[in-house]
């Protein structure tokens, strides 16, 4: 049997995504993503809460090198991370509802 094209293997993958995706969201599985942001989240409240801001930012400062690894600047980098500090660890803000997770579409056939 002849192999598949790169096209039509490409077309079967996003597919399967596609059906893998809808699954997700009909659990409402959260992703590593989403538990990734709300561990953030956590981390910089709690620190400023109990006074810690100093070992968070040495942490924080931890987290620069492998970004910078990536092809990300340093600069820019530092800038997101102190972005996210003041987003966080501000007065009462949380994070916002993801309505998408209220509108469940039908699920299609397993694969």
């Amino acid at each position: 049997m002849a192999r598949k094209s790169v096209a039509v293997r490409s077309s079967e993958q996003r597919g399967r995504q596609q059906r893998l995706w809808v699954r997700q969201k009909v659990e409402r599985r959260s992703g590593p993503d989403d538990v990734a942001r709300v561990a953030l989240h956590w981390m910089i409240a709690r620190a400023i809460k109990v006074g810690a801001k100093e070992k968070l930012d040495d942490i924080l400062n931890e987290f620069v090198g492998p970004l910078v690894e990536q092809g990300f600047g340093e600069a820019a980098t530092c800038d997101v991370l102190d972005a996210l500090v003041a987003r966080y660890g501000g007065h009462g803000w949380g994070f916002r509802r993801k309505p998408h997770l209220l509108f469940i579409p039908d699920v299609g056939p397993e694969d």
